[in-house]
């Protein structure tokens, strides 16, 4: 966001006030006829749901296969059960991400989430 902000001019990034923080509400820019950059303290765009931790779930799913094949009855067994189970869980987590994923997007672009792609 500091690239925007310094590449920017100044009167198109605003700053909220605490109000529009505390309340989640919108800069007042009804009238002016332009885009406004709103400033995010937080870095909130990078900070979505396991936004850039493809390492460390692409682990996470190793882990859980080999969890779930010593559970299932270890090495003399077969891995196909095992294999089902973390693919139905690493699905479920997939389209957690994307939901949740989206829904921050939405509240922190303040744009409704139909309009998503």
């Amino acid at each position: 966001m500091a690239d925007v902000v310094s590449g920017a001019r100044a009167e198109t990034v605003v700053h909220r006030t605490f109000a529009e923080h505390v309340l989640r509400l919108p800069p007042a820019a009804a009238g002016l006829g332009r885009s406004l950059f709103v400033y995010s303290p937080h870095h909130s765009f990078s900070a979505l749901t396991l936004y850039g931790m493809d390492a460390l779930l692409a682990c996470w799913e190793f882990l859980m296969l080999v969890a779930l094949d010593q559970a299932l009855g270890g090495a003399g067994g077969t891995i196909a059960p095992a294999a089902a189970i973390a693919w139905m869980l690493s699905t479920v987590l997939s389209k957690l991400r994307e939901k949740l994923g989206q829904r921050s997007i939405a509240e922190r672009a303040l744009i409704d989430p139909r309009f998503l792609i």
